[in-house]
């Protein structure tokens, strides 16, 4: 009655931790009045076990749908390491051993499509005509190339090529014997003398009459 001069209409008694307050401790108010005219500031509280429970079950299920999508990401990368596991060992060691360097193209794909397959591996396919028919050279340039890349070109096309790679795969000796007996062309990365080297003779090789030899 000092503060506001009028005497109050209601005086409600409510239990604890009724009032809606902010984190700093200020009421609510217009969520007070809400809860006040729908009766509802005196409506009985749940236990706090029971509130907990709820909170802990609304916190579960987006922590549990996590889990199952990590877990499904696991297990499709074991499957897939599995299958490379089954493919890569009679693939390199055909590579190795053929001596027809078709021959060794053939075995490639076929691991290639096999695994792409086996993983259920999309791939689409466009633009495919665009590439010059019969023996005709081309050059097939990729920014910022991934393993995934050569795996794709392997599989997507019916044709051999050659490829361009890092020379420091050349210090791994299972990769060295794979790349090549494709055909692979080892280029420095490092030494600018080098480099230029390796570069004049990809150019000479592709002005080449037969670059596939």
């Amino acid at each position: 009655i000092n503060l506001l001069g009028i005497p109050t209409d209601v005086v409600a008694l409510c239990p604890p931790h009724t009032v809606p307050k902010t984190s700093s401790g200020k009421i609510r108010r217009s969520a007070c009045k809400t809860l006040f005219e729908e009766n509802k500031l005196n409506a009985p509280q749940r236990a706090v076990w029971w509130q907990a429970t709820r909170l802990f079950i609304s916190s579960a299920k987006p922590a549990f749908t996590r889990f199952k999508r990590l877990a499904a990401d696991w297990g499709f990368a074991f499957y897939m390491w599995l299958i490379m596991a089954l493919l890569a060992p009679p693939v390199w060691v055909l590579v190795a051993l053929l001596s027809s360097r078709q021959a060794c193209w053939s075995v490639a794909r076929w691991g290639a499509r096999m695994l792409m397959k086996l993983t259920r591996t999309k791939m689409e396919i466009t633009g495919i005509d665009n590439l010059p028919s019969g023996d005709s050279p081309y050059l097939v340039i990729v920014n910022h190339a991934s393993y995934l890349d050569g795996l794709v070109l392997l599989a997507a096309t019916g044709k051999d090529h050659q490829f361009v790679a890092k020379s420091e795969l050349k210090d791994n000796f299972f990769a060295r014997t794979f790349l090549e007996k494709l055909g692979t062309h080892f280029v420095e990365r490092f030494d600018t003398q080098k480099s230029l080297t390796d570069s004049r003779q990809l150019a000479g090789f592709a002005d080449s009459p037969s670059p596939r030899d």
